[in-house]
């Protein structure tokens, strides 16, 4: 199979329903316009390479299904540089729009369940529009079993992910995402709200207070209490854990952070099912 989708598989362009210049536009050449305006926040050079495989993904779905052309382009671009980025797949239909693939992506990069949903509907569309003979039964997300708990030596591979980091920024970001899902059981969002002064310590033990809509205080597990401290230790008591006086704005602000950092990230869900089980 050739690296592009087929040409043949585009269905045939309606007859003109726009212009530019004064010249007319079929609804491909439309879509086109749309979508070639869109510019990636990251892998901006490797995007030039990826461009013209999602752009005819794009326009075969939008024409396919009658969809929104930009919102295809805006989620389907992300997806197609965290397979090519981060999993280093060929760009091939067969390979890029795998439903099963589109699972993994949906069910590990979004810490809210609706958002990785919706994002799964608009990506399964675009697998019909460009494999219409892959159609596999997908469960829904809301009705999933917990996900698997890390074993010990993955755990080990994560910490070395958080800590090999470029950046100091980076790093402490990295390590307090580990060390407080997996320590204490904080939701991803959570991570926004945290505060120094919301990380007690004394010699028996580390504490966290949560003071988001599920309001608690958690003791940290003894094998992550020397990170807390690291982490905590000499950190302005007005500055959010985080980073910074307020709490970033946007529902996915860990996930859009781990999609920048170096190497194999580690799955949200799975990072909290450890904690989850450490209990049982």
């Amino acid at each position: 199979m050739d690296t592009y989708l087929s040409i043949s598989s585009m269905k045939q362009a309606p007859k003109t329903e726009a212009s530019v210049n004064g010249v007319a536009l079929n609804a491909a050449e439309v879509i086109a316009q749309l979508t070639r305006r869109y510019k990636p926040k990251q892998h901006r050079l490797a995007w030039d390479d990826a461009r013209p495989f999602v752009m005819q993904a794009v326009t075969t779905t939008a024409l396919a299904s009658n969809r929104d052309a930009s919102k295809l382009m805006r989620i389907a671009a992300p997806y197609v540089m965290w397979c090519v980025e981060e999993h280093g797949l060929e760009l091939r239909a067969e390979l890029i729009f795998a439903p099963t693939l589109i699972d993994r992506y949906c069910t590990t990069e979004f810490t809210r369940e609706g958002t990785g949903g919706s994002y799964r509907s608009v990506l399964l569309a675009i697998s019909a529009s460009v494999l219409p003979n892959s159609r596999p039964k997908m469960t829904a997300m809301h009705k999933r079993k917990i996900q698997a708990p890390y074993t010990a030596a993955e755990m080990k591979a994560h910490t070395l992910w958080a800590a090999g980091q470029k950046t100091a920024i980076s790093r402490h970001r990295c390590m307090l995402l580990v060390a407080f899902t997996v320590g204490a059981g904080l939701q991803p969002g959570e991570l926004s709200t945290l505060r120094r002064t919301d990380v007690t310590m004394d010699d028996d033990d580390v504490l966290v207070r949560v003071r988001d809509r599920n309001e608690r205080s958690v003791p940290m597990l003894r094998e992550w209490e020397e990170w807390a401290t690291l982490l905590v230790d000499g950190y302005p008591d007005a500055e959010l854990l985080w980073g910074g006086p307020r709490a970033p704005s946007g529902k996915n602000m860990v996930s859009d952070f781990m999609y920048r950092t170096m190497g194999a990230v580690p799955a949200l869900t799975r990072l909290r099912a450890t904690w989850i089980t450490s209990h049982l």
